[in-house]
């Protein structure tokens, strides 16, 4: 309890986050109150839905997703989704800077304002969405749901996430879906045409819609049937983009547990 463990290094969230960083641990859960938690303890008997993302910084879009997908996943489980943990997931890649390092002061202001909005926070290795599924899975056989917008849903049937599976895309599916994890898809608009997409008009390659149609036919991948129009033409990386050159009306964008954060006080 010396001088130097009140230092940032040795602060929880730090210590854990560098478990993750340096291969030392697959993930780090935090809770809403920043304790860092057992996965195995916290996810067991219980439903879980997680929200991906690089949260930099949180936006009423974020949120907006998380709540209509929600919505969604009880309405599918009715009460077996009774108490269900919402998760908000950053992998390490979305917490890299441009040199390849971690910025941890970043990387806690992210979490205190996903916290202030009293949600739980999993930092995880896992790229890949199969990977992350397992790992959610292995502790609760309760319902599990991810929730993502239609350009993270595009990228998910990209080769560069399967092909080093031996069994390509259809493993990589396969893994992702076979404990009975169901994606939640949050409609979003194409800049450039104005175009609404949802998981069903979403931009795969032509080969792949077949496995698409049969997914969303045995309902494993969910259309959330509506988004917010006056959020889905702005992405998080634009909002990021607003607050770096000044641009004011960012603010409207995001919560006010942003705002009030130093983080983002210009």
């Amino acid at each position: 309890d010396g001088p130097a463990f009140a230092t940032r290094e040795f602060e929880d969230r730090i210590c854990a986050l560098s478990l993750v960083e340096y291969g030392l641990a697959d993930a780090a859960l935090f809770g809403p109150d920043g304790s860092i938690q057992q996965a195995a303890d916290v996810f067991y008997g219980k439903p879980v839905l997680l929200k991906r993302g690089s949260f930099d910084p949180v936006t009423k879009l974020h949120m907006d997703m998380l709540e209509r997908g929600s919505a969604a996943f009880r309405a599918d489980y009715g009460e077996q989704a009774d108490g269900c943990l919402e998760v908000m997931e950053l992998t390490m890649k979305n917490l890299l800077t441009h040199e390849g390092t971690v910025n941890k002061d970043d990387f806690l202001a992210r979490a205190d304002v996903l916290q202030a909005l009293g949600k739980h926070v999993l930092i995880s290795k896992y790229a890949r969405f199969f990977r992350l599924s397992e790992f959610v899975t292995r502790h609760t056989r309760k319902p599990v749901g991810i929730v993502m917008g239609v350009p993270l849903f595009e990228e998910a049937f990209q080769e560069k996430w399967y092909e080093e599976v031996p069994g390509g895309l259809l493993e990589s599916f396969g893994r992702m879906l076979r404990n009975g994890l169901r994606l939640y898809v949050y409609p979003m608009a194409d800049v450039g045409t104005k175009e609404v997409l949802s998981a069903a008009t979403a931009r795969v390659p032509e080969e792949q819609k077949k496995l698409l149609e049969y997914l969303m036919g045995i309902q494993q991948i969910r259309e959330i049937p509506e988004g917010d129009a006056e959020l889905m033409f702005t992405s998080s990386y634009e909002v990021r983009e607003m607050w770096l050159r000044g641009d004011p009306d960012w603010e409207k964008l995001v919560p006010p547990e942003v705002l009030r954060h130093g983080r983002w006080k210009k």
